[in-house]
């Protein structure tokens, strides 16, 4: 790979993981919000609605967290070749 297309990709890679990482936080915050309504709803319908969201937001948030990983892994190789 050219020094310049390498440098290009190392960047975009970058950008992508700091993408990732704030949609780590809303993913976060968003469990949170389902969790609350959840507690306040329990043993209802929309209780389990709320349960229901809030393991979603978990589920995206280990997605978002695996993508990361592989990122990383490129970046690093990228950043350790000449």
């Amino acid at each position: 790979m050219k020094t310049d297309d390498k440098k290009k990709r190392i960047t975009q890679l970058e950008s992508e993981i700091e993408a990732l990482l704030i949609a780590i936080v809303r993913e976060t915050s968003s469990h949170q919000f389902y969790e609350d309504l959840f507690k306040n709803h329990k043993g209802t319908r929309t209780g389990d609605i709320f349960r229901e969201l809030a393991e979603g937001e978990t589920s995206h948030k280990e997605e978002l967290e695996s993508k990361i990983s592989e990122l990383q892994v490129e970046l690093e190789k990228l950043k350790n070749t000449k």
